[in-house]
């Protein structure tokens, strides 16, 4: 056992932290998880920058998109990324997980929010290591303190699916607890972790909130405080979505939009969506062509729906946002905001987490316990 000590960590209180970890990592990217598993001897991460943590990493949420990332989803865009920020470690391994609670070991030379000991959950930017692993490098600007009202587990649930729903709805939309207030807004698929939270921050700041889901979760959704429900298994399902009135935003996540566009937008309203095809554009065309013809798609999609309807067409992505989870994180503590775990594994079965999730049909998230058997 020794402290990290590297020109770039603070000369202030550290904690001792072991050489190797356990980490999920993939090795090899292919469908079906086949390249996908735990590494006993992974080495500790050290930090390289002055505004990094190491965090020791209690737990760990799984979602959807780490399971595109272990078939090489995004691949192109990240290292390139990689390469604009100086990374220079191989692609391969990669460890998973995009967001995290835990414990600061040791911080940089600039950092001045936290301390060692400090409890914090976070969601680092996507073209660096994860966090299904025991110890992670986290930026000063991707975290902010954990509730304190929730256990790890509960806690490591949100930041992911709260971060990229704020982009979608607050950045991209433009709605906050000032304008959100009597806006209509419908969020499709309202079961899963996205949606789940969605509805929950929607209906805090004193929105609207339609929404779709299968038959087994319509009550699920309902207690969450949706509004209106549509059972998309039901054969009446797109007769429903059209006859709805009109929505100040619609909130796309996931799959194709041929069942939002069944909806109809208020002029000056906003279709925002989080399923969009930029990063699997990239992958197949290249970097530079799958840009011209990703931003080619959105903006011909862009001027149509702006010509024709008045609607604002935006695609969104992750970002980290501290302050966002510091706001997030004040909503928990009041109780205007919980977290939804359909489940909870032991790291050591940590591929029967993406197993579950694979599977589908998931209320809320899967979470990830980082604990040694």
């Amino acid at each position: 056992m020794f402290a990290v000590r590297t020109k770039f960590v603070s000369s202030r209180r550290r904690l001792h932290i072991p050489t190797s970890m356990l980490a999920l990592e993939v090795h090899r990217y292919g469908p079906n998880l086949a390249g996908v598993g735990l590494n006993d001897s992974r080495r500790v991460p050290t930090i390289t920058r002055p505004d990094e943590m190491l965090v020791q990493v209690h737990a760990s949420s799984v979602n959807p998109i780490d399971l595109r990332f272990s078939e090489g989803y995004g691949r192109t865009t990240m290292n390139f990324v990689r390469r604009l920020q100086g990374q220079t470690s191989d692609e391969l391994p990669r460890v998973l997980g995009r967001d995290c609670t835990g414990v600061v070991q040791s911080i940089g030379t600039k950092v001045t929010k936290f301390q060692p000991g400090d409890k914090i959950w976070a969601a680092p930017e996507p073209s660096r290591q994860g966090c299904h692993s025991e110890f992670a490098i986290i930026r000063e600007n991707e975290a902010a303190r954990k509730p304190s009202n929730l256990s790890w587990t509960d806690a490591a649930s949100l930041p992911y699916v709260a971060l990229t729903t704020w982009q979608a709805l607050i950045r991209g939309a433009g709605l906050d607890s000032v304008r959100m207030p009597g806006k209509r807004v419908f969020v499709m698929g309202g079961s899963g972790g996205i949606g789940s939270f969605a509805i929950q921050i929607i209906k805090a700041w004193g929105g609207h909130v339609t929404t779709t889901c299968s038959s087994s979760a319509v009550t699920f959704v309902r207690d969450l405080g949706a509004d209106v429900v549509i059972d998309y298994t039901l054969d009446d399902s797109t007769e429903a979505l059209v006859s709805l009135p009109s929505f100040d935003v619609v909130f796309h996540t996931i799959g194709d939009d041929s069942a939002a566009r069944h909806l109809k937008v208020k002029s000056g309203g906003t279709f925002v969506s989080i399923s969009n095809p930029f990063l699997s554009t990239v992958d197949q065309r290249g970097l530079v062509q799958g840009l011209a013809c990703a931003m080619k798609a959105w903006g011909r999609k862009a001027f149509q729906e702006r010509v024709r309807n008045g609607v604002n067409y935006r695609w969104e992505f992750f970002k980290p946002n501290f302050k966002a989870l510091e706001i997030v994180a004040s909503l928990v503590e009041k109780e205007k905001i919980k977290p939804i775990v359909q489940s909870v594994h032991p790291f050591s079965e940590g591929l029967n987490a993406y197993q579950e999730l694979a599977d589908g049909h998931t209320r809320g998230k899967i979470v990830i316990e980082m604990k040694r058997s």
